[in-house]
């Protein structure tokens, strides 16, 4: 990377690009002070390497070859998340598709269509902050994570496909 990006937005992209000499450059920009947005699906998932670079700054762990379910997964803020300033809601919102609005006492990703698979397996990384979870089969599992405020990088990760459809 030639400059320092403010933000980095990685959307289920390929092995190639979360391993190896481009990772590590990815990496070094978040170590420097670039946030990063990593949105996991099949492609970047599926062929996990968890001794990979970019691995290593992202806010979760998981087994090498673990693969994302097809699992619906009905979303809801997780109680870590709640009043957390990424997810934090208003007191009246307006949703699409002309729904009406959420009160303050509504969790309005609830009212989101599920989106699909989840990670078996995963782990929080030190200090991580889940921010908003997944009802799967077995129980909530983790679907967005933040890094936690401590740690020297700002990364978050959500853990699923399609997102295109929130």
């Amino acid at each position: 990377l030639a400059s320092r990006p403010d933000v980095i937005a990685l959307v289920d992209t390929g092995p190639d690009i979360v391993a190896g000499e481009f990772a590590a450059a990815i990496a070094t920009s978040v170590h420097g002070g670039s946030g990063l947005l990593f949105v996991g699906g099949a492609r970047s998932l599926d062929e996990w390497t968890p001794e990979d670079p970019l691995a290593r700054i992202l806010p979760f762990n998981t087994s090498k070859g673990s693969r994302l379910t097809a699992d619906a997964i009905a979303l809801r803020i997780a109680p870590t998340g709640v009043g957390h300033p990424l997810i934090r809601t208003t007191e009246s919102i307006s949703t699409a598709f002309d729904r009406g609005s959420v009160s303050s006492g509504e969790d309005p990703w609830s009212r989101l269509p599920p989106v699909i698979g989840y990670l078996p397996g995963l782990r929080m990384g030190s200090g991580a902050i889940e921010l908003i979870d997944g009802l799967g089969p077995q129980g909530p599992v983790p679907v967005i994570i933040s890094s936690a405020p401590t740690v020297n990088v700002r990364v978050i990760a959500a853990l699923s496909s399609q997102f295109w459809r929130l």
